[in-house]
C-alpha cells in the first residue's frame, strides 16, 4: 500500500510540473511575439515638443505629434522638424488612419516612412526622420481627401 502512495503522489508530482512548465512556455512565447511585433502600438506617454523647426539647447533629438482627431480632421497638417527628430502619428478618431509617405500609390519620397497597416482609435506610428528633405505625407485610407494630407520638411 505504501508503494502505491508513493507512485500515485510521484505521478500527481509530474502532472502538475508539465501543467506549469506549459503556461512558462506560453508565456515566454507571448512575450517574444509581442517584441517581434511591427504592428503600431499605443505608445509610451509623449513628451511636450518644442514648436514646430526649435531645437532645444542641448541639440537633442525632439519629439512632434500629428493627431487624427475625434472630429475627423488630422493637425498638424505641416511640422518643419530637424534630422533625428520623431514624428508620432495618434489616431484618436473611430475610423482608421494610416500615414505613410507621398505621393500615393508609390510611397516612394521618404522610404521607411509610414506605418505597415491602419492605425485604430487609440493607436500610434512613430517614425525618426534621418534625412534632411521635404515629406510629404497622406492617410493611405482616405488618399484623396485633402485633410488627410501634409508634410513633414526636415532641416538639417
Amino acid at each position: 500500500m505504501h508503494f502505491d502512495l508513493v507512485s500515485c503522489l510521484t505521478c500527481i508530482m509530474t502532472k502538475i510540473g508539465v501543467v506549469i512548465l506549459v503556461f512558462v512556455l506560453l508565456g515566454i512565447g507571448i512575450i517574444f511575439f509581442n517584441k517581434q511585433t511591427n504592428a503600431p502600438t499605443i505608445g509610451e506617454p509623449m513628451a511636450t515638443p518644442l514648436p514646430s523647426g526649435a531645437k532645444n539647447i542641448n541639440n537633442e533629438p525632439q519629439l512632434f505629434t500629428v493627431t487624427y482627431g475625434v472630429d475627423g480632421n488630422m493637425s498638424p497638417s505641416e511640422l518643419t522638424i530637424h534630422v533625428g527628430d520623431r514624428v508620432t502619428f495618434v489616431n484618436l478618431d473611430n475610423k482608421e488612419h494610416w500615414p505613410v509617405s507621398g505621393p500615393h500609390p508609390a510611397h516612394n519620397i521618404c522610404i521607411g516612412f509610414g506605418s505597415l497597416r491602419g492605425l485604430k482609435k487609440n493607436e500610434t506610428y512613430t517614425n525618426t526622420f534621418t534625412v534632411a528633405k521635404t515629406c510629404p505625407f497622406h492617410d493611405h485610407l482616405n488618399a484623396g481627401d485633402s485633410g488627410f494630407k501634409g508634410q513633414i520638411i526636415v532641416v538639417p
